[in-house]
């Protein structure tokens, strides 16, 4: 009986380090974004949606007027979008070829939402 109390309380001992190991969440500040064609807004937007444009494409699809962000400002990394490109609803669209999205939250305030990859510049 002894043994079965102790095997649990190691599974469970090895299950809480295994989860508080897994944290994916990275920290970053926000820098102005670059891209090689374009000067990409500094926004901050709620929702964004996947566009498949083929079979091996996935655009983002962002609204025109997201939420602007001061440089600086920091915030925890949560997830990579699955797009390759960025399609910016302004008019006319505009097709941003190489620029990502990644969701983030400000410590500050809690706010989450996406930004452009390379807004988010990691500190640790």
């Amino acid at each position: 009986m002894t043994f079965s109390y102790i095997k649990i309380l190691l599974m469970c001992l090895v299950l809480s380090i295994v989860f508080t190991s897994c944290d994916s969440t990275k920290q970053a500040v926000i820098v102005q974004p670059e891209s090689e064609e374009y000067e990409l807004p500094l926004e901050i937007w709620s929702t964004i949606t996947l566009e498949k444009l083929s079979m091996k494409k996935n655009y983002c699809v962002i609204d025109e007027g997201g939420n602007p962000i001061e440089i600086g400002t920091k915030v925890l990394v949560l997830e990579k979008a699955v797009c390759v490109s960025v399609k910016y609803k302004s008019e006319p669209p505009i097709i941003f070829p190489t620029a990502g999205m990644v969701k983030i939250r400000v410590i500050d305030t809690g706010q989450e939402g996406w930004i452009w990859s390379t807004a988010a510049k990691l500190t640790k």
